[in-house]
Formats: C-alpha cells, sequence, structure tokens
C-alpha cells in the first residue's frame, strides 16, 4: 500500500497516458478496432459510438494525468475510473473469443490501473494518504 500512496503521482501519470491511447479510437477508429478488438465496425452510427467512447476514455485518461498534481480530486477521479475501467473489463469478459483474445492486453492493463486506484483511495479513506 505504501509504494502506491508514495508513487501515486507516477502511476497516475502512467495510467493515464495509457489510457490516453483510446485517442486512436478517435482519430481512425476503424484501424484502432481492428488492432485494440480485432473487429471491425461498418456504417455512421457504429464509427461515432466507436469515436464517442475513445474521446470519453480518453478524457478520462486525460482527468487521471491532470490529477496528478491536482490531489483534492483525486477521489473522485479515482471512483470514476476504477467504474470504467471496471465496465471495461465486465464487458470484454461478457464478450470472450477473438475479442478478449485481442483486448487481453487492454484488460490486463485495466486490471492492475483498478488494482492500484482501489488501493490508493482505501490509503485515502483511512486517512494514509494525501488528502490536500
Amino acid at each position: 500500500m505504501s509504494f502506491v500512496v508514495a508513487h501515486i503521482k507516477t502511476i497516475l501519470l502512467i495510467c493515464g497516458a495509457l489510457t490516453c491511447t483510446m485517442v486512436t479510437l478517435v482519430i481512425a477508429p476503424g484501424t484502432a478496432l481492428q488492432w485494440f478488438f480485432g473487429a471491425t465496425v461498418d456504417g455512421d452510427l457504429a464509427l461515432f459510438i466507436a469515436r464517442n467512447f475513445g474521446a470519453v476514455v480518453t478524457l478520462l485518461g486525460i482527468a487521471l494525468i491532470w490529477c496528478a498534481w491536482q490531489p483534492q480530486y483525486r477521489p473522485v477521479v479515482l471512483v470514476l475510473a476504477t467504474a470504467g475501467k471496471l465496465m471495461f473489463v465486465i464487458t470484454t469478459l461478457l464478450l470472450g473469443g477473438s475479442v478478449l483474445k485481442h483486448a487481453a492486453l487492454a484488460l490486463g492493463a485495466d486490471l492492475v490501473m483498478i488494482v492500484f486506484f482501489v488501493i490508493y483511495l482505501n490509503a485515502y479513506s483511512r486517512g494514509l494518504a494525501q488528502q490536500w
């Protein structure tokens, strides 16, 4: 626990940068979907949904980077990031198959991030992490 608390700024910067890689869904949704999930989508609505998903996830990555320097906002950002990443993990596991194989790296990275975030939130709630 003390490792995560002591290095939370670095952890947030790395996790935020990795999360921001989903900006590729905004820029090139077809290529990004193929690379991240091993699938492509057709149609304007599907591309809109993919781009919107990429934009929201990228904003979450930016929030993680931002709260590295704004400790007073870490709890709310980390709760939102944990919830979002947990939903990604659950929905990916439910899809299974080739999507699960292609998304395994992202899935593993998000699981590690979730563990770090929960450890920090636990320390914060116990008064062991910087509150302001």
